[in-house]
């Protein structure tokens, strides 16, 4: 787990079979929440998923660790590494355009962090 951004980033190992990364981005507004079913349901983020569980929204990525050792690899360490910023992203756009407050797990003070992504292959 770390924060980056206002989001909470959890990173964890299912069966020993798939590397999990997900992210509570945001709680369910009170009101107008057939707005943002609508999105949730007709704007798909590539490589992402977006999802609701008890009250909140989620984004998370999945893969097979197989993959981790396929041609795919380089694809991947950057889809993970993205993911930081796309959750973070997320998370900022819910709350300014469906009234979706941060969750308890946001913290407000990390909003200047900035991810740099390098190219020498890591």
């Amino acid at each position: 787990e770390f924060h980056f951004g206002t989001t909470l980033i959890t990173m964890y190992f299912h069966d020993r079979e798939y590397l999990h990364t997900m992210s509570p981005i945001n709680e369910l507004p009170t009101s107008n929440q057939e707005k943002l079913f609508k999105y949730l349901l007709q704007k798909p983020i590539p490589t992402y998923k977006l999802g609701i569980l008890d009250n909140k929204i989620f984004i998370s990525y999945r893969i097979h660790m197989s993959d981790m050792f396929s041609s795919f690899a380089a694809t991947i360490r950057k889809d993970l590494a993205i993911f930081a910023l796309k959750a973070d992203e997320m998370s900022h756009f819910f709350k300014d355009h469906f009234g979706c407050p941060m969750t308890k797990y946001s913290k407000e003070e990390n909003a200047n962090q900035k991810l740099t992504l390098s190219n020498n292959g890591g």
